[in-house]
């Protein structure tokens, strides 16, 4: 079976940051931002009956596999819970409608620009507290502390 990062991975978010800790192990992150491609308002989940039946299709089962490796908002709820306050955010507006990810219709960019400037409009507050987080200058501790940490890894400490 063949499966692409898309499906292994539809939020990466946690993988970079593992990758983040192999290269400086050091150095606290200060902020980890996750840009989301849109997802679609929570539709009404299906009642189970209250017997499972002893064996499911395999294609529900492969169903369920493909829903649960692509839900980019469990990898957002554990990330936002590990992570220290105002370390982690993720941006990822509500989409009027499902797109194709090769749809180029200049009637669906049209939609796709109104629903972003939605989530702009309506997310002010929190884009301004990112812009604020990512433009912090270090303080004189912070910027002492990655020279040490410089230093030990240049000289093998």
């Amino acid at each position: 079976m063949h499966q692409d990062g898309g499906v292994l991975a539809n939020n990466p978010t946690a993988i970079g940051l593992h990758e983040c800790r192999q290269l400086w192990p050091r150095t606290p992150i200060h902020c980890v931002v996750s840009v989301g491609t849109g997802r679609m308002a929570h539709l009404p989940q299906h009642s189970t009956p209250a017997v499972e039946p002893r064996y499911s299709s395999t294609f529900d089962k492969l169903y369920q596999a493909v829903v649960s490796a692509t839900d980019t908002e469990k990898v957002h709820t554990i990330l936002n819970d590990l992570l220290p306050p105002n370390t982690y955010y993720r941006t990822n507006p509500y989409m009027t409608k499902s797109y194709n990810l090769d749809d180029t219709a200049p009637d669906t960019l049209d939609q796709m620009t109104l629903d972003g400037k939605l989530y702009v409009r309506k997310n002010e507050a929190k884009l301004k507290a990112i812009a604020l987080r990512l433009m912090q200058p270090k303080t004189y501790i912070q910027a002492l502390k990655d020279r040490i940490n410089h230093k030990l890894a240049c000289y093998g400490y």
